[in-house]
């Protein structure tokens, strides 16, 4: 896929960041031993339409969701849970292009996403089947309807109050509107048939202070380390400071299927929160002239944003982000988030690309009635300015309007 046309990543990266990229993976692996799962009934709208300068459009509408069952037994030590999956066309325009939320061309579909079985024993976990996964680069990958899921079996010991540590196995992946499961290589368009295995640590001593690591080996392909490092400064219990910095190292291994290849990313970023408004300045850096290496999931970087993920061949970017909380302006349940990122890369050579500008505009809204509790509105707004290269004709501008709906149902 093209950058023009490219996906980015994770959707909990899509405003201010309550949770780090590895933090937010841990946070469901430890799950059961915190929270109760239970059965949802999960109802979504998507609509996307993003218009490219000399390209052809995108845009559909869909509807559907998921329903979550969950079965719990031995007082509540072991559980088997499966979510089935859909997404009906409500309208589609045939002379436009996809967008995600349907499968080719502009088709309605349904897809038993996760099955599997869960064991707690202690501070112990194991989990196998089925079943979604949002850590660094093996992730949910910013769902439009349905999200990736993946076949494999993982588990987490908690070591400590603040620290827990975890490892998986994943054999196949099912994409976001495929309804079948494909091997983790060819889903990579990999000529071989290996097993993705990662490892992990994490320390964190309450919300936005921690220090984490995670591996990822991929035989013959590449194997991966992510760092992250936060710390949470409160001044009081409606604001804080926060400093946090990420690291990635991939390197290709054995017989390199995928590429020689030996590539770093570095990511630093500075957030705040008040009463009623938060922000962020953040910076990522991908210095090497070949790319990060992503085939299933998004990119974890501070700067992946609504359009771009700004993560291509020696890019620099910075961001600068903000929330307001109308809460307490007295326009209850709705906030805005804004957002402008400015990417710079080589306009000349072997990773000459585009340098881009990307403006996000966010309003969440969630009615503050009793009766409607669990329903988010969500109306999403970008814009991509970019330059041309030395090989001129590339600097294809982008506009993009996202509205999307979700209620949830638990029973």
């Amino acid at each position: 896929m093209s950058a023009i046309a490219a996906d980015t990543g994770p959707e909990y990266l899509q405003d201010e960041a309550t949770q780090d990229p590895i933090s937010n993976g841990f946070l469901l692996l430890r799950l059961p031993f915190e929270e109760e799962r239970v059965n949802t009934l999960h109802v979504r709208t998507f609509y996307q339409d993003r218009t490219l300068d000399g390209l052809d459009d995108r845009e559909n509408w869909a509807g559907g969701g998921w329903q979550n069952g969950v079965g719990s037994f031995f007082d509540q030590r072991v559980r088997l849970a499966g979510t089935l999956y859909t997404s009906q066309k409500l309208w589609a325009d045939d002379d436009k292009d996809e967008t995600g939320a349907l499968q080719p061309v502009h088709n309605s579909y349904t897809q038993l996403g996760e099955i599997y079985a869960s064991v707690t024993i202690d501070k112990f976990a194991f989990q196998a089947g089925r079943f979604a996964v949002d850590l660094p680069y093996i992730n949910t990958h910013d769902i439009r309807m349905t999200p990736q899921t993946f076949q494999g079996a993982e588990t987490i010991l908690e070591v400590g109050a603040d620290w827990e540590v975890g490892a998986a196995v994943f054999t196949d992946i099912k994409r976001r509107t495929r309804e079948g499961f494909d091997s983790m290589y060819e889903a990579a368009g990999l000529d071989e048939n290996e097993d993705v295995i990662i490892a992990g640590s994490l320390y964190q001593t309450e919300p936005g202070t921690l220090l984490g690591i995670y591996a990822l080996h991929a035989a013959e392909f590449h194997n991966g380390v992510y760092l992250e490092a936060s710390k949470r400064i409160w001044f009081s219990e409606e604001r804080y400071l926060q400093f946090s910095g990420q690291y990635t190292r991939q390197e290709s291994t054995g017989d390199e299927i995928g590429g020689d290849f030996s590539v770093d990313h570095y990511g630093a970023r500075i957030s705040w929160k008040d009463d009623w408004y938060s922000g962020s300045l953040a910076w990522t850096d991908y210095p090497e002239e070949d790319r990060m290496r992503s085939p299933w999931g998004g990119i974890p970087g501070y700067t992946s944003v609504l359009i771009n993920d700004f993560n291509r061949a020696e890019e620099t970017a910075w961001l600068l982000g903000g929330t307001l909380d109308f809460d307490d302006l007295g326009v209850r349940g709705l906030s805005v988030n804004a957002k402008a990122i400015f990417g710079d890369t080589p306009d000349c050579g072997e990773s000459a690309s585009p340098d881009q500008d990307e403006y996000n505009l966010n309003f969440n809204y969630r009615p503050p009635f009793k009766k409607l509790t669990g329903l988010l509105l969500q109306l999403r707004f970008g814009w991509v300015e970019r330059d041309e290269t030395c090989a001129r004709n590339d600097d294809v501008d982008i506009t993009e309007v996202r509205f999307v709906t979700n209620y949830a149902f638990e029973f």
